[in-house]
């Protein structure tokens, strides 16, 4: 990304909001799967005559996700702070340089390309031999 001209800001922006949507993502996933659960143990043992009463709490779901999208976040911190040390220990070369450079690697192809296919066709036609 910042090949492209993104500032540090930035990238930490993206990373720290990709984070926090899927750890909130995975916190919705995890309290429906939860409540899902215990309304199944509620049915069950309403099934066997036990007094088991399942309750939707809004604050303790509300807890749990916002504790989950501030664990992504910090999972998306983490893994800007990994990317930032290696940083300093890439040598990528500028994107003009890698541009030159496949230009040239292409041309170079196209011309042993060339070259193969005059060999070949120079050299195809192979005496016949007699029986």
């Amino acid at each position: 990304m910042k090949a492209i001209g993104a500032t540090n800001e930035l990238v930490l922006g993206m990373f720290v909001l990709e984070a926090g949507f899927i750890g909130l993502v995975g916190g919705i996933i995890g309290t429906t799967v939860g409540y899902l659960i215990a309304f199944a143990v509620g049915f069950i043992a309403e099934q066997m005559n036990f007094a088991l009463i399942v309750r939707l709490d809004f604050a303790l779901i509300a807890g749990a996700l916002l504790f989950a999208m501030l664990v992504g976040k910090r999972s998306g911190m983490k893994n800007y702070e990994k990317a930032e040390l290696f940083q300093g220990r890439t040598k990528a070369p500028h994107p003009k340089i890698i541009n030159e450079r496949a230009i040239a690697w292409l041309q170079a192809y196209e011309n042993n390309r060339s070259l193969l296919h005059e060999f070949v066709e120079a050299n195809s036609r192979l005496p016949i031999p007699s029986a």
